[in-house]
């Protein structure tokens, strides 16, 4: 697989969560709605940057990893989250 653009990459990550969002179980959507402004924040904390799929999975967990534990998120959120990214 080539190497996506961080915008190129949150924008199909955006896309594929906004999929989610119209077909997910109504106590899923507070983490679909939590994760989609996280993507944002990675494409412009790693603005400018080429990777694998992979790789922006894996900036994502560990960014909302952070955030996650700073936010309070209780552990069932923490797992869907978890869950959602590895769907992107």
């Amino acid at each position: 697989m080539s190497d996506l653009t961080a915008e190129a990459w949150s924008l199909a990550a955006v896309a594929q969560l906004r999929g989610i969002e119209q077909r997910c179980a109504d106590e899923d959507l507070f983490c679909v709605g939590y994760l989609i402004p996280q993507v944002e924040l990675v494409e412009i904390k790693f603005s400018g940057q080429d990777a694998q799929a992979s790789l922006w999975r894996d900036r994502l967990s560990d960014f909302v990893h952070g955030n996650s534990v700073a936010d309070g998120l209780e552990a069932n959120d923490v797992q869907t989250v978890e869950n959602l990214i590895a769907q992107l």
